[in-house]
């Protein structure tokens, strides 16, 4: 058991360690945008690190920068609504998207218990 969960560590941080080798040949204003994105989804407290959105926005990134389309044309100038969007999409949780569900689960809970409606 120890072993499987260290080899499943020692494997997750060769892959982080690919991703930011390819996060470090974009170009400068993907990085920067990459690297903005990144501290906001940690900021933002998502369950599992987020990882799921940090490797699709860096796949998209790749590919719209071999298109050569600017970074803003791609994250929209909302860059913050953006990573909220793919963090959504990657099934990635919040700490605030746990506490709002822990908040209506115990309104309900209390609203239709005993001496509730």
């Amino acid at each position: 058991m120890m072993f499987e969960w260290l080899g499943r560590q020692v494997q997750a941080k060769r892959e982080w360690r690919k991703h930011k080798r390819r996060v470090d040949a974009l170009p400068a204003d993907y990085k920067t945008a990459y690297q903005a994105i990144e501290r906001h989804i940690w900021n933002s407290g998502p369950l599992d690190g987020g990882m799921t959105a940090l490797y699709a926005i860096r796949e998209l990134f790749d590919e719209s920068a071999a298109e050569g389309r600017p970074v803003l044309d791609v994250t929209g100038d909302d860059v913050a609504a953006f990573a909220a969007n793919v963090l959504a999409e990657s099934g990635s949780q919040t700490w605030l998207d746990k506490q709002g569900d822990e908040l209506n689960s115990q309104l309900r809970d209390l609203l239709n218990g005993p001496n509730g409606r």
